[in-house]
């Protein structure tokens, strides 16, 4: 049976496995073998917007509406990412689809869905692929952390902190390992930073002052 969660209820999960560049004595973490890393700041320029507007015709009223979300709103989507990747000072606006209510989708029910776009993309700006030793335990959908590594700062000031896997490849050859795709919106910065911070941090930091449960 299929079990479908929300953003919030994977990103408030504790961090299932812990990985690291450097090879240290320790069962806990696991060793990242070789690592990618995607960086494009045109296609972040596009895809991360501080906010985004969707348009639905209402049969009701027989008119055209438009509405609004904003990384800042009230409820706005949790992150795993302590600042995303969209620069402060810069006022993006993205547009969805046009949608219309129907006897099945009321104008909430779009809200829903428009939302679900937007924060799904927002929370996909950052990826990285590692390869690890091979593990069957680990999950499309689990919460892992890279920790910080001081044989390579640069790595560990841009990557460290906490992903989401969003797919898994086992390759069986002379060895067997892993290979993850891990995603978040954004970094986890060692200062302030002129990228727009999260609202709803749900990464390293926050777990030290509050655990989150769900």
């Amino acid at each position: 049976m299929l079990n479908f969660k929300s953003l919030y209820a994977l990103f408030s999960q504790l961090p299932k496995f812990k990985f690291q560049t450097a090879q240290v004595p320790d069962d806990d973490i696991l060793p990242v073998l070789t690592y990618e890393c995607y960086d494009n700041f045109d296609l972040l320029n596009v895809m991360g917007t501080k906010e985004y507007k969707y348009d639905y015709f209402d049969f009701d009223s027989g008119e055209q509406k438009n509405q609004r979300l904003s990384l800042t709103d009230p409820e706005g989507p949790v992150s795993l990412a302590e600042y995303y990747s969209i620069d402060e000072d810069i006022e993006g606006l993205s547009c969805g689809t046009l949608d219309r209510t129907t006897e099945f989708l009321d104008v909430d029910g779009i809200k829903l869905m428009q939302k679900g776009k937007y924060y799904d993309r927002i929370n996909s700006l950052n990826k990285i692929w590692i390869t690890t030793v091979g593990n069957q335990r680990i999950l499309c959908g689990d919460v892992v952390t890279i920790m910080p590594d001081k044989v390579m700062p640069y790595f560990s000031n841009q990557y460290a902190g906490n992903w989401l896997v969003e797919r898994i490849i086992h390759h069986f050859a002379n060895t067997y390992t892993t290979r993850l795709l891990l995603t978040r919106g954004g970094v986890d910065a060692q200062s302030d930073s002129e990228l727009m911070k999260s609202n709803f941090y749900r990464g390293i930091k926050s777990y030290k002052k509050t655990p989150v449960t769900v």
